[in-house]
């Protein structure tokens, strides 16, 4: 091949080279930023994901957290209404064998009569109520401080997990143990309230039939002097 041939081709094949070399570089340039791209969107997909299912994790646990809180609630609840009811039934109880104890001792003596007694069912049932109101008291102090603390625990739960749901369902919960609670604490006070009422009138009605009994045993021991100085005269 002569001179005049081999240069053209040469160069022809040199431009070709940078053509070739250029498309190379291009296509490497465009694969490495498509391959960049993938990488970052793969890498925004994976941290998704994982914030995703640690969330969920979170939420379940949560969740499962909640329903424990629940029914240790419920269950703490359920002991303190039981413990209050078994105490007032208790104080109902002794309250009465007072009672009796007084009303048997009064009996025998036979004397002090209504006075006496309206005053010491006066008495009783102003303590019985006082005692009432003294339970329903604590137990709404009981009611309040569950409510309190249930409210904290959805705080916490609403900054571990930034989802107000979880506290909602807390601060829900609490809110009806407290409403339980203070109903609990208000039946209880009139279950003594009206135990106080009836054992005043059971005092009252004690004192009143001692006093008619008296009042005949004053009549007959009038009636027999009476005779038996009218007897005398004669």
């Amino acid at each position: 091949m002569s001179e005049n041939t081999t240069v053209p081709m040469n160069a022809a094949g040199e431009a070709m080279k940078a053509d070739m070399n250029a498309a190379s570089a291009q296509i490497a340039s465009t694969m490495d930023t498509a391959h960049r791209s993938m990488s970052r969107r793969m890498n925004i997909a994976f941290v998704m994901m994982t914030s995703k299912t640690k969330r969920a994790g979170s939420v379940v646990r949560a969740i499962a957290e909640v329903g424990e809180m629940r029914s240790a609630l419920n269950s703490a609840g359920s002991d303190v209404i039981s413990e209050m009811n078994a105490a007032s039934d208790e104080m109902i109880s002794k309250m009465k064998a007072a009672e009796s104890k007084m009303i048997s001792s009064i009996k025998s003596t036979e004397s002090g009569m209504e006075e006496i007694m309206n005053y010491y069912g006066n008495e009783m049932a102003a303590g019985m109520n006082a005692t009432g109101t003294e339970v329903l008291s604590i137990m709404n102090m009981i009611g309040t401080e569950i409510v309190i603390r249930m409210d904290m625990a959805a705080k916490e739960v609403k900054l571990r997990l930034k989802d107000s749901e979880m506290g909602e369902i807390l601060k829900t919960a609490g809110l009806e143990m407290e409403s339980k609670i203070h109903d609990a604490g208000k039946e209880i006070s009139s279950k003594m309230t009206a135990a106080g009422a009836e054992m005043r009138l059971r005092m009252v009605a004690v004192g009143s039939d001692l006093t008619r009994k008296v009042l005949l045993w004053g009549l007959l021991l009038f009636d027999g002097t009476y005779l038996k100085k009218s007897e005398k005269m004669c």
